[in-house]
């Protein structure tokens, strides 16, 4: 007994064991974090959008916008993050990325106020469709059979799942399908920008969201959904303001925690994270909120197009696995090595 606890102390007492501990709980937590706020942030939106049917997108976005820009800026007032200056060389680089970020998240807001949760991630899941014709056009990028046939998985499930969605809504699948394009070019203008202007992920969210303003105000004021949305008959009910809340602040958590799990987990472990969580939000969708009805082409489609999403994350684990073992890094590598890396994982896991 005496020769075990002697063990236990020293294990307590340890000091790596113990910063070994707290590295693991603070990776789980950034983990916690990323997935919780993810899955709460589409869901707030969805329960906005269709259970209370406030349709007001543009307002939707800018009360995201606006409140996303405040924190930023209290937060660089504080001393916590330090933000770039608004120039008009900077601005003229993030344009088209602010533009791309605006016309992204409203055609997601009007796909997800037509559809269902687990449809709008089937759908949002051809983003890698998009990549890899991007990939082969543009940069003349040869890609293997297994990432073509993993690719092809995702397509065909997309389309059972649609064909066998009850509840089969035209408009709404344009718009998603609409969204992913605007998603796979933000994504490769927001990687382009970056190298460009010298942006971090908190400059790089700022300049977007100030710069996406001036445009959506305008939009949302005259027409008249401002109007419309201060005469809302539910807009001082209880549970409406909750989920707005929590759909207002929903946009800034969710990026604060994709930062905070990129700076603490691998790019890997990270995709791993949006895959599980996709998958989460998937079953989660289909029996909350009114549920989904199940059909056979829906749940074929759904199972071909998860197994896909993961048989083609994994072929590029392995290709990126493999470049690495070709070329090794140095033992102290540059920092733009390290920047690029982390860009990267960045993308690959606000894609999925």
């Amino acid at each position: 007994r005496l020769s075990f606890s002697l063990q236990l102390m020293s294990v307590v007492t340890d000091g790596s064991t113990v910063a070994e501990y707290r590295a693991l709980l603070l990776s789980l937590f950034s983990s916690l974090l990323y997935v919780g706020t993810s899955i709460a942030s589409t869901f707030a939106n969805k329960i906005v959008l269709s259970v209370h049917g406030f349709k007001y997108n543009n307002l939707i976005l800018s009360t995201q916008l606006i409140t996303t820009v405040i924190i930023l800026k209290f937060l660089d007032a504080s001393g916590v993050i330090t933000l770039p200056t608004l120039t008009y060389e900077k601005s003229k680089q993030v344009a088209p990325v602010a533009f791309l970020y605006t016309l992204n998240v409203g055609l997601g807001l009007s796909a997800l106020g037509h559809i269902n949760i687990p449809l709008y991630g089937i759908l949002k899941r051809l983003s890698v469709v998009v990549v890899l014709a991007m990939e082969v056009l543009i940069l003349q990028k040869k890609h293997s059979s297994k990432t073509v046939q993993a690719v092809f998985l995702i397509v065909i499930g997309a389309l059972l799942s649609c064909l066998g969605d009850i509840d089969f809504n035209l408009t709404g699948y344009m718009f998603a399908v609409a969204s992913v394009l605007a998603q796979s070019s933000y994504l490769i203008y927001l990687s382009k920008s970056k190298i460009d202007s010298g942006l971090d992920a908190f400059g790089s969210l700022y300049m977007t969201s100030t710069l996406s303003l001036p445009f959506l105000l305008p939009m949302t004021i005259f027409s008249g959904e401002l109007d419309q949305a201060l005469n809302y008959e539910h807009l001082y009910d209880f549970d409406f303001q909750v989920a707005f809340f929590v759909c207002m602040f929903g946009g800034i958590a969710l990026n604060f925690s994709i930062f905070f799990t990129t700076l603490i987990n691998s790019a890997l472990t990270t995709t791993i994270l949006g895959h599980m969580k996709s998958l989460v939000q998937t079953v989660m969708g289909f029996f909350l909120l009114g549920g989904v009805e199940l059909t056979p082409l829906l749940l074929i489609g759904c199972v071909l197009n998860t197994c896909g999403s993961y048989w083609y994350a994994f072929l590029k684990y392995q290709e990126h696995k493999q470049r690495k073992e070709n070329s090794p890094l140095p033992e102290n590598p540059a920092p733009s090595s390290l920047e690029s890396e982390k860009q990267s994982g960045e993308i690959d896991k606000q894609s999925t």
